[in-house]
């Protein structure tokens, strides 16, 4: 037999043969993918105390092991809500307790107490999608996605790029960059000419990918660039998304994953889960260990590992998601802006997350010999708030001092920059005199930690006036949040608290036999968050107590000195 005949016989042989094999696979995928929808839902809303248009549902699957969770938020309830929270890392369930949520979700991606993923409040964005992401050694622009609400309560998913810092510059974008695979090649930074601004923004929250778009299966995974995230696409494990359906229902799920009790499910199976469940949009948040949902302050999921986080997204009562205000005055002021003035030595952080387009400043602590100024003319009369940026990491100095020059003097607050990074952290706010004399100023006198920052500041104003009366009339609400960190402690601890209206505050140290060893404030302190030493380097080990008194209001503490 001729040669090329027997070979193009057995080619075809073989040929067929691979045609079958790949009929087969595609049958055996499609019949496991078939399985793994089998999901049994049960609604387990009484066993749980939710308010009226919040139901809790119970997902579980036998092959492979899934168990997950689904909550129901109708929006067309007036008396419900969603909404983000960011604050010191924590695990989701605290988060919710602290912040009287009826239940809540881990939220986007983080670092530390950093979050790495949009979140706004009404008014203010706390944080922003990272704009571009470093995959071996190249740097790439990214377009990411976002939840939102505008202030019709009616939900929305986005690809979206913060151009600023406030909510006039966030930008929706009809697609991602359109990045396929694992490319070498970065594209274009987004312009706002190619986007739109999104018009009554609430609040919101990031992520990525996008799972669900128009009612369509639509995995985004490679435009946004999870790739080399250690987020994975097809694997199983812990997820956790959002989504909306057509009737303003807000579906928040979370798998449970990696053991015994359920595998978790892959980027594509959760689309299908929100798809089944009538969701015209959806997108994955954080998932892995961070992945929890708690209703009160208890976890009903099984977290594969009890991960604090510095952000949720949680079902609240609507009275929580006040309405933003018309902003009357704003400005916001970087190092290298002409009102800005540098004194003493400063150099570059090397750290991601700065505001704007220079890095933020460092300095080691010290004598209060380097410093910024930030100068700035507020209307004069009214009351306004004042905000820091600055980015953090574990070297900064606990007890940065940020000093407020204004119409009655000038404040110190002090503040922890190991947290709150690449956000606006509020310093508390103050009425100034508006001649060109208020001041805000940063110095390195810090004590506790190696590096004070300097980032921008941000002044806001929304009109409201100062209202002449006496002070203890003033003070309507106690001292809030009261802490002493560390407790027991060697050399130095700081007492920090905070202030909801203005108030003359006095904070002393008292030994155990009821003498008082050290005053470290007596005077007038306006609204905001305050810090302060207690250097007890000198004083003999022991038991101490911590006194802290206004005109309506008295707290004592003990403090141990080893």
């Amino acid at each position: 037999m001729n040669v090329e005949i027997v070979f193009n016989f057995c080619f075809s042989k073989l040929i067929k043969m691979k045609k079958k094999i790949i009929i087969f696979l595609a049958f055996l995928i499609y019949f496991l993918e078939l399985n793994a929808q089998q999901i049994t839902w049960i609604d387990v809303t009484s066993s749980y105390t939710l308010p009226a248009g919040v139901s809790l549902k119970k997902g579980t699957r036998e092959s492979p092991k899934l168990q997950i969770w689904l909550l129901d938020v109708d929006l067309n309830n007036q008396d419900i809500a969603v909404r983000p929270y960011l604050g010191a890392s924590a695990l989701v369930p605290t988060h919710a307790a602290s912040n009287e949520a009826f239940a809540a979700i881990n939220a986007g991606f983080f670092s530390g107490s950093t979050s790495f993923s949009t979140i706004i409040y009404p008014a203010e964005v706390k944080a922003q999608n990272v704009t571009s992401v470093t995959r071996n050694s190249v740097s790439y622009p990214l377009i990411r996605s976002m939840f939102s609400l505008d202030t019709d309560f009616k939900p929305s998913i986005d690809w979206i790029y913060h151009f600023g810092s406030t909510t006039n510059d966030v930008y929706r974008f009809a697609e991602p960059l359109a990045y396929t695979g694992e490319t070498s090649v970065p594209l274009n930074v987004p312009e706002k000419i190619q986007g739109t601004q999104i018009p009554n923004l609430l609040i919101g929250v990031g992520g990525a990918p996008v799972l669900v778009e128009n009612g369509v299966k639509k995995v985004t995974y490679n435009q946004e660039i999870m790739w080399g995230s250690g987020v994975g696409s097809s694997n199983n494990d812990p997820r956790t998304g959002v989504g909306y359906t057509a009737n303003n229902h807000v579906i928040m799920i979370v798998a449970d994953g990696r053991q015994a009790i359920s595998e978790g499910v892959s980027l594509g199976e959760l689309a299908d889960i929100f798809l089944a469940f009538n969701c015209v949009e959806a997108m994955n948040l954080d998932g892995g260990g961070s992945s929890g949902m708690s209703v009160g302050n208890q976890f009903v999921s099984s977290p594969s590992e009890q991960r604090l986080v510095p952000s949720i997204l949680a079902v609240t009562s609507r009275s929580k998601v006040k309405m933003p205000n018309q902003t009357t005055f704003e400005q916001i002021i970087d190092t290298e802006d002409p009102k800005a003035t540098k004194i003493g030595t400063w150099s570059e952080s090397a750290n991601a997350g700065y505001y704007g387009t220079s890095k933020s400043l460092i300095s080691a602590k010290g004598n209060g010999s380097n410093a910024y100024e930030y100068n700035f003319t507020p209307p004069a009369g009214e009351y306004c708030e004042v905000f820091a940026w600055w980015v953090s990491s574990s070297n900064r100095t606990t007890d940065t001092p940020f000093t407020i020059k204004h119409k009655y003097g000038e404040t110190i607050v002090k503040m922890n920059q190991t947290q709150g990074g690449s956000a606006w952290n509020s310093l508390g706010k103050f009425v100034f005199k508006g001649d060109g004399s208020d001041q805000i100023r940063i110095t390195n006198a810090a004590t506790l930690g190696d590096w004070v920052v300097a980032d921008a500041v941000r002044i806001i104003s929304f009109g409201e006036k100062e209202i002449q009366t006496k002070i203890a009339e003033n003070f309507t609400q106690n001292p809030s949040n009261v802490k002493c960190f560390p407790n027991p402690f060697t050399a130095q601890t700081c007492i920090e608290f905070q202030l909801t209206k203005n108030e003359n505050v006095n904070l002393q140290i008292i030994n155990n036999q009821g003498q008082t060893v050290e005053i470290l404030v007596n005077d007038l302190l306006y609204e905001g968050k305050y810090s302060f030493i207690f250097d007890a380097s000198k004083l003999a080990k022991g038991l101490y107590f911590y006194k802290l008194q206004t005109t309506t209001f008295l707290e004592k503490g003990k403090l141990i000195l080893n």
